[in-house]
């Protein structure tokens, strides 16, 4: 072998086994020319994909996508860089490759044929995915992030909401406790101060039962709503005469007037009832 055969042997070797796979086709997409890299990839004997076009190598939606998108911009533009394709493997596999091809012209500026090369980029798809599942996960945790914060923002409000309630609630019996105390400093009957040391024991379990909504509240346990204790029998105007007796002993200088015309027993929470009376609310 001379010394100028040597080299040319050399470039015909790295033709042959580039670690890139190499095509050349002609204007139509017939292969003519490609290199054992692709064989390899391919399991195809080289001989083979002579004759073949370029997009029988590839998989159908890859193959699709290279003739309706790059195919085009081959013709147009003369080239195309970095194409995501799919090449189909013997084994009914897919091997992920990059893609670049160039248009070569003839001495009259006319297409003569192009030339690809294809890089494996499995790692470089598998990074594509990763990067697409960490945006993914990135947008779910906002979306969550921000239902968070909107769950957060109507729990303040609603706490707001609640406070307000309860200080308007909590100074009914607070009235009736002052009114009561400031008869009970007077000369009653003895009939008298048992009923209005009884208005206030009520008014104070009223307070407490306010104090443990606060806490309960404080605690989260509200977010399934008030706890409540239900009787199937509940005479309602014996509930709503007590309510309307600790407004007139808060108020003792104002005339209450009430009639009740409830005959019916219901089913509720006793407790609930006084607390959230709108006769309460009624007063200014």
């Amino acid at each position: 072998m001379s010394e100028r055969a040597a080299p040319l042997e050399n470039l015909a070797d790295l033709y042959e086994n580039a670690p890139c796979a190499y095509l050349s086709m002609l204007p139509d997409g017939c292969i003519f020319k490609a290199n054992a890299t692709l064989a390899e990839w391919t399991g195809q004997p080289a001989d083979r994909l002579l004759g073949l076009r370029f997009h029988d190598l590839l998989t159908t939606g890859t193959s699709i996508l290279y003739e309706t998108s790059f195919a085009p911009l081959l013709v147009m533009v003369g080239a195309f860089d970095e194409v995501s394709l799919d090449l189909r493997t013997s084994g009914g596999g897919s091997l992920a490759v990059s893609a670049s091809g160039r248009v070569v012209h003839d001495e009259l500026g006319r297409p003569a044929f192009s030339r690809i090369a294809l890089f494996k980029a499995m790692k470089r798809r598998l990074y594509e995915r990763q990067l697409v599942a960490a945006k993914e996960q990135s947008q779910t945790l906002e979306r969550v992030t921000r239902d968070l914060l909107q769950v957060e923002r109507q729990t303040a409000e609603l706490r707001e909401q609640f406070i307000a309630v309860l200080g308007h609630d909590l100074r009914n019996p607070l009235a009736s406790i002052s009114g009561a105390a400031r008869m009970l400093g007077k000369s009653q009957p003895q009939d008298k101060r048992k009923m209005l040391l009884d208005m206030i024991q009520s008014s104070v379990q009223r307070m407490a039962g306010l104090i443990d909504n606060v806490l309960d509240f404080a605690r989260g346990r509200l977010g399934s709503g008030i706890p409540l204790s239900l009787d199937d029998e509940v005479e309602l105007t014996p509930v709503l005469d007590h309510v309307v007796a600790e407004l007139r002993v808060g108020v003792p200088g104002r005339v209450i007037e009430s009639t009740f015309e409830l005959p019916v027993p219901i089913r509720c929470d006793a407790s609930r009832i006084r607390n959230s009376s709108p006769i309460f609310s009624a007063m200014p």
